[in-house]
C-alpha cells in the first residue's frame, strides 16, 4: 500500500501510476507460476523474498512509464502516440534490462549455499529472482503497449515533475554539474572510500545466525530419575533462591517437566529455569553466567560436601547452541542418523537374544523335556521390531 501511495504522489500522473501499480500483482502472480514447477511453496522465506522484491519490481516499470510520458508530452502527436511510446521503450529498454540483471546476479549466489543455510535462503532468493524477472518481462512488453493506449500528454504549461521532485532537482542538478567538471577528483574520492571498505571486508566476521542477547538465561536442572516431585521442587527452590541473590537478576520462573504428547517431552526430574536480567546491568552476560555457575557449585557442596549427588546436574545452555544446531550438513546428519539406526537395531538384537536365552532357561527349569510351554511365556513381539522406528 505504501508503494502505491508513493507512486501516485511522486509520479504526478494518475494514469502512469495506475499502469505501474498494475504490474505489482501481475508480477507476483507470474512469480508464483515460476515457483510452482520448482517445488517452492508459500512460506516465511518466500514471503520475505516477495516483500524485498516489491520495491525492486516497480523500478523498471517506473522508468518505462516516465520516459513514455515524457516522449508523448514532448511530441504531442496523437496520431503517432503508439510509435512514440515504442521509441521511448526502445530508448530505455537496454538500460532497464542490464540494471535488472545486475540485481538478479546479486541474489544468484544464494543458490550455491549448502546445508541448513541453503535450505533457508534458497526459497528467498528464488522468490526475489522470480518476481524481479517477471517484473522485467512486464516492463518490456505490457507497460509499453498499455502506455501507448492509455497514457496522455500532460496539459500545456503544466510542469512534468511534482513539487517535491522539482525541489530535489534544484539541489541535484548543480551538484551533478560540479561532479562532471571535477570528474578526476570524484574518481579519487571514490577510490579513497572503496579501497578501505574492501580491506575491512576481509576482517568482518561471518555468522549464520547473529549472536542474540535477550537479557535472560535459560537454565536446566537435572535430578535422578527416581527423585520424587517434592524433592525436585525442594532442590529447584534452593536454586531459585541462589539465583535471586545475584544483583543483576530481576525475576526467576520455572517449569518442571513437559507433557509426553508434546514434540519435546521432558520428565519431572528436568526443569527449565528462566532467569530475567535487569535492563541496567553493571556486568556482562559472561560474568553473570560465571556467577551463576559459582552459585551452582555452592549448591552442590551444600547437598553433598564431598561430591555431587548422583544424577544431579545444572546446565546453562550456551547462546550459540541454537546457531550450532542449525548450522548442520544434511548429508552428515543422514549418516549420523543411519549410524544411530544401526546401533538401535544392534541393541535390539542383543536384547532379543538375551530374552530368548532367559525364556529357554526358564523352560528347562520349570518344564520337563517335551512339555507344553504356557502361552504367557511366549514373546509377544521381538525386541528388535519394537525398537525399529525411524
Amino acid at each position: 500500500m505504501l508503494v502505491v501511495i508513493v507512486l501516485f504522489v511522486l509520479l504526478g500522473d494518475f494514469r502512469a501510476a495506475l499502469v505501474v501499480t498494475f504490474t505489482l500483482p501481475l508480477s507476483i502472480a507470474l512469480a508464483g507460476l515460476i515457483l510452482k514447477p520448482l517445488g517452492i511453496g508459500i512460506n516465511t522465506m518466500t514471503l520475505g523474498g516477495l516483500a524485498i522484491a516489491i520495491g525492486l519490481q516497480v523500478d523498471a516499470a517506473i522508468i518505462m512509464a516516465e520516459n513514455i510520458v515524457h516522449r508523448i508530452t514532448a511530441r504531442r502527436d496523437a496520431a503517432h502516440r503508439r510509435e512514440n511510446a515504442l521509441a521511448a521503450a526502445i530508448e530505455v529498454g537496454r538500460p532497464i534490462g542490464f540494471a535488472t540483471l545486475i540485481v538478479i546476479a546479486v541474489f544468484t549466489p544464494l543458490f550455491a549455499i549448502g546445508g541448513i543455510e541453503g535450505k533457508m535462503y534458497s526459497p528467498l532468493a528464488a522468490a526475489v529472482v522470480s518476481a524481479i524477472a517477471a517484473a522485467l518481462v512486464l516492463a518490456l512488453t505490457v507497460v509499453p503497449v498499455v502506455s501507448g493506449l492509455f497514457l496522455r500528454p500532460k496539459p500545456v504549461g503544466l510542469e512534468e515533475d511534482v513539487w517535491l521532485i522539482r525541489r530535489l532537482k534544484r539541489v541535484y542538478a548543480p551538484t551533478l554539474d560540479a561532479a562532471m567538471r571535477y570528474a578526476g577528483l570524484v574518481r579519487v574520492g571514490a577510490l579513497v572510500v572503496t579501497i578501505p571498505a574492501l580491506v575491512l571486508a576481509f576482517y568482518l566476521g561471518s555468522d549464520f545466525m547473529p549472536k542474540l542477547d535477550e537479557g535472560a538465561f535459560l537454565i536446566q536442572t537435572f535430578l535422578p530419575p527416581d527423585a520424587s516431585l517434592d524433592e525436585v521442587d525442594r532442590v529447584n527452590h534452593s536454586v531459585e533462591d541462589a539465583l535471586r541473590s545475584i544483583p543483576e537478576v530481576e525475576d526467576v520462573s520455572r517449569r518442571t517437566g513437559r507433557a509426553e504428547r508434546t514434540e519435546d517431552p521432558m520428565p519431572h526430574t528436568v526443569s527449565d529455569v528462566l532467569v530475567l536480567l535487569k535492563p541496567d546491568q553493571k556486568r556482562s552476560s559472561e560474568e553473570i553466567e560465571q556467577d551463576m555457575r559459582k552459585q551452582e557449585r555452592r549448591q552442590d557442596e551444600e547437598v553433598d560436601p564431598v561430591h555431587e549427588a548422583p544424577g544431579e546436574g545444572f546446565e546453562i545452555p550456551r547462546k550459540d547452541r541454537a546457531r550450532a544446531n542449525l548450522d548442520g550438513d544434511p548429508d552428515r546428519d543422514h549418516v549420523v542418523d543411519d549410524q544411530i539406526g544401526s546401533r538401535i537395531m544392534e541393541i535390539g538384537a542383543k536384547q532379543k537374544e538375551g530374552e530368548d536365552r532367559q525364556i529357554d532357561d526358564s523352560q528347562k527349569t520349570l518344564h520337563p523335556k517335551g512339555a507344553n510351554i504356557p502361552s504367557a511365556l511366549q514373546p509377544k513381539q521381538p525386541a528388535s521390531e519394537a525398537l525399529n522406528y525411524r
